[in-house]
């Protein structure tokens, strides 16, 4: 799929199936997978961009932090 087609998909901010394919997808751009990540929220969107290849491993590690971090202090 076109990524700009994905970026478009992944800005709605919506946690809907085409979302998550959207964010599963191997031709989403790193900018809006970091983008997803950094709306900080626990659903299966951000976990698909988590584990997208193309998501920063940096990203992924400040989002991993983030959300557990706030789970714990929820707890």
């Amino acid at each position: 799929m076109n990524p700009i087609i994905l970026t478009e998909i992944l800005k709605e901010e919506k946690n809907d199936i085409v979302s998550q394919n959207a964010a599963k997808n191997p031709n989403s751009p790193p900018e809006i997978l970091s983008e997803v990540l950094r709306r900080l929220k626990h659903d299966k969107v951000s976990w698909f961009a988590a584990n997208n290849t193309n998501c920063p491993p940096e990203e992924r590690s400040k989002w991993i932090n983030e959300i557990y971090s706030k789970k714990q202090h929820s707890l």
